[in-house]
């Protein structure tokens, strides 16, 4: 009974994952097994199966089990090893990792002054002192051209955004309909702006390439592009992006078409301090392709901790200093607060 059971249990588990190596070595030295038995078997079928169980002892039979029982123990075991050990991985980082990631960030500070002024030196002797005159002059002319041609535009357009009715007269719909002109209106002269900037800043800095750098222009042109790239979107067009959205949402400067339910103040705090938070993340953007372009590695300085930390810093600084005019903000304009809203 046992042996028939047993080559049940043993069928089942060659059909699942077939263990030809010990059945094989078992043909081979078991009773009555000929030669030929030593011929490697091929478990293909349920018939290979039967056919090689039915060749194996009693006693080979359980001592095959047993090698199969232990060896899925052994798995399930390292499985549950491998679980636990990225718990506790997870909860070391979380804890353990994150204060020996302060104090390393800290203690590395003095390399931190050292490597920016290693970029800096860098960033002087490739552009030398007149490349970065011509790089600020080239940017100056080229975002006074992008204002003059965005000024332009809002002179073109701004029949477009006039409201004809006051304050009092104007309905939810009509507030919309001037928000979205607004916010079109703002986004179109912004690439108005870039697309005036980015097409005759290059023609300017071609032409006084040649005046201001003279035999060093080959050189140097090329370097500048690639600086004022890094300044163009992390430390003007993204605080502009911004300080579009801002104004749809908030209305700083007109309270009467604000959406919100927010003071003055609290409107023009925030519009304020979005546009600060955002060129403080352009900030960190622009610094991080500067000094690579110097040859600095960021992760020796350890940079993006303190970047990072000042970007959370100012953004709950923000969130604290108008926590009460937020706190209107999320009530609205319902006079009927409930105790739990009161708090």
């Amino acid at each position: 009974m046992f042996a028939k059971l047993s080559g049940v249990l043993i069928a089942m588990m060659l059909i699942v994952a077939p263990v030809t190596g010990s059945a094989q070595m078992m043909l081979a030295t078991g009773s009555g097994a000929s030669s030929e038995a030593a011929v490697p078997v091929v478990l293909d079928s349920p018939e290979a199966v039967r056919e090689v169980v039915s060749q194996l002892s009693d006693a080979e039979v359980r001592k095959l089990l047993l090698e199969r029982l232990d060896a899925v123990a052994e798995s399930a075991a390292a499985d549950e090893a491998a679980g636990q050990g990225g718990i506790l991985e997870f909860g070391r980082r979380a804890t353990v990792g994150v204060y020996q990631s302060v104090l390393d960030a800290i203690s590395r500070t003095p390399l931190l002054i050292d490597y920016q002024i290693k970029s800096f030196a860098a960033f002087a002797d490739r552009l030398t002192g007149e490349g970065i005159v011509f790089l600020i002059v080239v940017l100056s002319l080229a975002i006074l051209v992008g204002l003059a041609f965005e000024f332009i535009f809002y002179r073109i357009t701004r029949r477009w955004t006039a409201v004809e009715t006051t304050a009092s007269e104007r309905n939810l719909r009509e507030t919309i309909v001037f928000l979205i002109k607004r916010l079109v209106t703002d986004v179109a002269g912004l690439i108005v702006f870039i697309f005036a900037a980015s097409t005759f800043g290059p023609m300017i800095g071609f032409n006084l390439a040649p005046i201001m750098l003279g035999e060093n222009a080959p050189k140097i042109f090329p370097l500048v592009g690639g600086y004022i790239g890094g300044i163009w979107f992390g430390l003007i067009l993204l605080p502009r992006i911004g300080a579009a959205v801002g104004r749809f949402i908030l209305a700083p400067t007109k309270p009467e078409v604000r959406l919100l339910n927010a003071d003055d103040w609290t409107a023009r705090f925030i519009y304020r301090h979005q546009i600060g938070f955002l060129f403080l993340v352009g900030f960190s953007t622009w610094i991080f392709s500067f000094n690579a372009m110097n040859g600095v590695a960021m992760g020796e300085s350890r940079l993006g901790f303190w970047l990072s930390l000042g970007v959370h810093a100012y953004f709950g600084l923000m969130f604290w200093n108008a926590r009460e005019g937020l706190t209107r903000m999320m009530r609205g304009a319902d006079p009927n607060v409930t105790p739990g809203e009161d708090k």
